[in-house]
């Protein structure tokens, strides 16, 4: 399908920015998830003992959102939503083209568009906050109850740039060379 020059430049980065901004934040919840998963397995504070911080970096984004205690929002559809953001965010980036494909042929299509993603950020946006803030409240507790074993942590939940898989695969694409 060859897209309309109807909607070319403002409207194209318009709905690149809008298509990034959606796939960013349902991949920043499912990070701020994992990692506020892992530091309450590190700290104890799962509720259950035997789930230890490599057993959530194993999880698949559905298991680690039936982890999370139901104390992170008074909603209690909260982790329903998660689930379905996940879908959301499944859908966006396998079936975009097979779902909106058609509306990319005119401008006023590409703007549906764009409001469909930007309403699905606001959403992630949303469901994002609580979580953030459970996760400050947590650091804060686990640095004035749990100082000396926070202190001698030796592996951090997070790694490095420099040290990430995304360097190395980086380097192996540039080492193939120009396509």
């Amino acid at each position: 399908m060859k897209a309309n020059s109807e909607w070319k430049g403002d409207a194209e980065r318009e709905l690149l920015c809008s298509l990034g901004e959606a796939l960013m934040y349902g991949h920043i919840l499912e990070d701020l998830i994992r990692l506020h998963l892992c530091e309450l397995a590190f700290f104890g504070r799962l509720g259950n003992a035997r789930i230890t911080e490599d057993d959530v970096k194993r999880c698949r984004l559905e298991e680690m959102i039936d982890l999370l205690p139901p104390t992170i929002s008074p909603n209690p559809s909260f982790r329903q939503g998660l689930h379905t953001i996940r879908k959301l965010r499944n859908q966006v980036v396998h079936g975009l083209i097979d779902q909106t494909g058609e509306d990319l042929r005119t401008l006023e299509g590409c703007d549906q568009i764009c409001a469909l993603l930007k309403e699905i950020t606001q959403l992630e946006s949303k469901y994002l906050r609580p979580l953030k803030v459970a996760h400050e409240k947590l650091l804060r507790s686990v640095f004035v109850e749990q100082t000396q074993l926070a202190m001698e942590r030796q592996t951090p939940p997070c790694g490095s740039v420099t040290a990430s898989q995304m360097v190395t695969t980086l380097r192996k694409l540039k080492r193939l060379g120009e396509p």
